[in-house]
């Protein structure tokens, strides 16, 4: 995670964390074509059974990135937030879902991509890294979470 400052402000967040590679569905039309991939090797697999590219179901695709945002990335920035300068999760959340709608107010012809990927879904599913490297054997390593941006998404969301 990279905070970008101005003035000794925090002013924009550039966030990479991607554990596990990238998802895209080829079921939905790429305005940039289709990601040249490099697959991982078949050994991949057996070590990492959630790693899967291609996916058809576009609700993984969100959770996958959701996954990586929100709970790997922004969480931790609440953390900090919260302990040094008195910010509640509450607040924070509320904050987020107002910067993602000043981004989707702000690029209104992208608005069929945000239908697809309702980031402000009431759950979302996370991969359980612990366990997974915990117990080699014990299946798939995903669980249904509250979706933090859910209580504060905007009224026209159900």
């Amino acid at each position: 995670m990279i905070i970008v400052l101005n003035k000794g402000l925090p002013v924009r967040v550039a966030l990479k964390d991607f554990h596990d590679g990238i998802r895209y569905s080829p079921s939905i039309c790429h305005p940039f074509g289709y990601p040249n991939i490099e697959y991982p090797p078949a050994n991949h697999q057996r070590i990492n059974r959630n790693s899967f590219v291609e996916k058809e179901d576009l609700t993984e695709v969100k959770d996958f990135l959701l996954d990586a945002l929100l709970f790997i990335n922004l969480t931790e920035l609440a953390f900090v937030m919260e302990k040094y300068y008195g910010l509640s999760e509450k607040q924070w959340w509320s904050m987020v879902v107002e910067v993602i709608v000043n981004y989707q107010e702000r690029f209104p012809e992208l608005k069929e991509r945000y239908e697809l990927f309702d980031v402000f879904a009431p759950e979302i599913v996370v991969e359980q890294l612990t366990r997974r490297r915990i117990y080699e054997e014990s299946g798939d390593c995903v669980h249904k979470v509250p979706n933090p941006l859910y209580a504060f998404r905007p009224v026209s969301q159900n």
